[in-house]
């Protein structure tokens, strides 16, 4: 029988007894930490304390997984890839340091990370772990800055926090993260000093954002850029937004549809224990993408700051400071946003009708050129 392929979880289980020397460190494990990340540890007495270290089997022995795993992108298969990671030998023994979580609501910034120390077959690696965007609309505005702004308060951060860790040691560094995570970990590692540089081995930059033309310069590609893997799912989204350096990049296979392939917990791993890759995106990607593209190239970076505020004052208007507890709220006072953005200001209601009219006539657009594509292979 064909083998479907194992999420992420059953490849934990699988090799449970496995260390690091008998199966070397790699992107599978990158994609784990990147997930793992995302236990809310806000909710632990380990939150509060600077510098804590203990061990991911320490982690699991003293906390009971489903209390943390509320911003895991599935609880249930979060809840369990922390129990079953707690309990193996790979992945139980991983010390876990120098955690950091930043929320300015003022500066529109949202900054979580922390450091795996993982013994390996070359030495201990530290892997510097930064997480994805989280349930606040803080952090979901920082994501949305990304279109006009090239240098965000959390990636400044990031490069801080990677230059610390590097400093404690001659370790050799892996820099990883899912969705902003992602962001962060090849912003980090492109704007880090060269000492620091020499000693990253792997960027591993999960679906996530790429960035404005011009926010890196050649020279700080140099070392870094050949570094980097890119991996993206079939209906892959999040990850292809501004995204247009070439890295090396993977297509993994999901068990998920549609844009919740965006989930790390979905993505798929064939029997030898990698990534099971698809041959390309899918053509309702491509499409969407390109739309995107499209809309963006016809928005100056102006026009894109007050489209993006213009819609997050009136949401702000709410009161509400989580994106559930905003979902909530719309399922009842949808009409009242709208109404807020009516009786704004008149320039910005009209800067987001107008481009709201700008993103229709693209994606009419695009899909026409589509139509006429595909005619033509026939």
């Amino acid at each position: 029988m064909r083998h479907r392929g194992d999420n992420i979880v059953q490849y934990v289980e699988r090799y449970a007894d496995s260390d690091f020397w008998r199966l070397p460190f790699g992107v599978v494990d990158g994609l784990v930490l990147s997930s793992l990340c995302y236990a809310d540890l806000e909710l632990t007495p380990f939150g509060k304390i600077d510098n804590f270290n203990c061990t991911i089997n320490e982690l699991g022995q003293l906390v009971d997984a489903g209390d943390i795993s509320r911003l895991m992108w599935n609880k249930v298969r979060g809840e369990q890839l922390l129990s079953v990671a707690a309990d193996s030998r790979r992945f139980g023994n991983i010390l876990m340091h120098h955690y950091r979580h930043s929320l300015d609501e003022a500066r529109q910034q949202q900054f979580t990370v922390i450091t795996y120390a993982v013994n390996t077959d070359i030495g201990r690696v530290d892997v510097v772990a930064f997480q994805g965007t989280d349930d606040t609309l803080t952090g979901w505005k920082e994501d949305f800055n990304m279109m006009f702004e090239r240098h965000l308060p959390a990636q400044q951060l990031a490069v801080k926090y990677l230059e610390e860790v590097a400093s404690l040691s001659d370790n050799k560094l892996v820099v990883t993260g899912h969705s902003k995570g992602g962001n962060l970990a090849v912003y980090a590692a492109m704007k880090c000093s060269r000492w620091t540089k020499k000693r990253i081995m792997h960027v591993y930059d999960y679906d996530g954002p790429g960035f404005l033309p011009g926010t890196f310069s050649a020279l700080e590609k140099v070392g870094v850029a050949g570094k980097v893997i890119k991996v993206i799912p079939e209906n892959a989204f999040f990850g292809l937004l501004l995204d247009d350096d070439p890295y090396r990049r993977l297509i993994v296979q999901s068990d998920g549809r549609s844009i919740f392939q965006h989930d790390p917990l979905t993505w798929l791993i064939d029997e030898a224990g990698n990534l099971k890759l698809a041959k390309d995106i899918s053509l309702s990607s491509k499409l969407t993408i390109r739309t995107i593209r499209r809309w963006l190239i016809n928005l100056s970076m102006e026009q894109r700051r007050e489209f993006v505020e213009g819609l997050y004052r009136a949401i702000a208007k709410t009161r509400q400071t989580t994106v559930p507890g905003l979902k909530h709220y719309l399922a009842t006072h949808f009409s009242e946003v709208v109404k807020n953005i009516r009786d704004g200001d008149q320039a910005v209601r009209q800067v987001i009708v107008d481009t709201l009219k700008l993103f229709i006539r693209s994606s009419i657009a695009e899909t026409a050129s589509s139509i006429r594509q595909a005619l033509r292979r026939r």
